[in-house]
């Protein structure tokens, strides 16, 4: 009988979820964090012998260089540390304690099936966990000549020991996780082409020639319309209109959420500049 690798250890190391008590003992802090991240990155499910993506969730990309994945055929995913700016492998510290259970393989110089993640490559969140001491991503690439790779990114809160506020631990993400897009989207919606109304008779007079900086104007106010962000409006209300930002930066008491065309910058959890 053919053994499957290191698929029930995975399964249950990556998609358990902690008791609330548990979670209190390692601080509220841990449980927010964990929540928030939760709603932040949809997670992908795989499929039955972990070596594809079933359900796709939110792509991802990882904004610094120096994340390696190992082949989905090996036990263990490749752990990767992001610290001082630098992702680094660590070799000794595989999946981060995901799977740290799992025997793995025959350790005496096995060649293991390595792939290096570009910036603009899209990977798959397929499993997170929030620490005590940071928090943890289970990464799976895209098909690489017909393979997945995957690996384990850990971000260690700012300060060694202590949990930081929610805010503090999404800038931290925010430095070396940006969503790339969500997966299995729906097909181009092909809007139908206006039909002019026939003109029945000529103009009696001439039409004023167009003003292009009155057009554009008018253009660019129907497009801030549009997407229009009211000040003192609740970040839920923002996040449902304009779906999750780029990046989320901490500033002292603001936090500031950048999207491909704005930033909206919130104050105690509500609006208070659009850029």
């Amino acid at each position: 009988m053919k053994q499957l690798p290191w698929i029930c250890i995975f399964t249950i190391a990556v998609f358990a979820v902690a008791s609330p008590k548990e979670l209190a003992a390692q601080g509220d802090g841990v449980a927010v964090i964990q929540q928030k991240l939760n709603t932040q990155f949809r997670v992908a499910t795989l499929n039955s012998d972990h070596t594809d993506i079933a359900t796709a969730g939110d792509a991802v990309q990882v904004l610094k260089p120096g994340m390696v994945m190992y082949a989905v055929a090996n036990p263990q995913p490749a752990g990767n540390m992001y610290e001082s700016g630098k992702i680094e492998l660590e070799e000794k510290k595989s999946g981060h304690g995901f799977l740290g259970v799992h025997g793995g393989g025959s350790g005496k110089g096995e060649k293991i099936a390595r792939h290096s993640v570009a910036p603009e490559d899209k990977c798959w969140v397929t499993g997170i966990q929030v620490d005590k001491d940071g928090m943890v991503f289970v990464l799976y690439s895209e098909p690489v000549n017909g393979t997945r790779y995957y690996g384990s990114l850990k971000v260690p809160y700012p300060i060694r020991g202590s949990v930081p506020p929610v805010s503090v631990a999404m800038a931290a993400i925010g430095d070396v996780l940006a969503v790339a897009g969500t997966g299995a989207a729906a097909p181009p919606v092909v809007a139908a082409e206006p039909v002019a109304a026939p003109q029945t008779e000529a103009p009696t007079a001439e039409a004023a020639p167009a003003d292009p900086a009155k057009d554009g104007e008018a253009k660019a106010d129907g497009e801030t319309k549009a997407e229009a962000v009211s000040i003192d409006e609740p970040e839920a209300d923002v996040i449902a209109a304009l779906g999750q930002p780029l990046k989320i930066r901490k500033v002292g008491a603001r936090e500031i959420y950048t999207y491909k065309s704005e930033k909206v910058t919130f104050v105690n959890g509500k609006v208070s500049k659009v850029e």
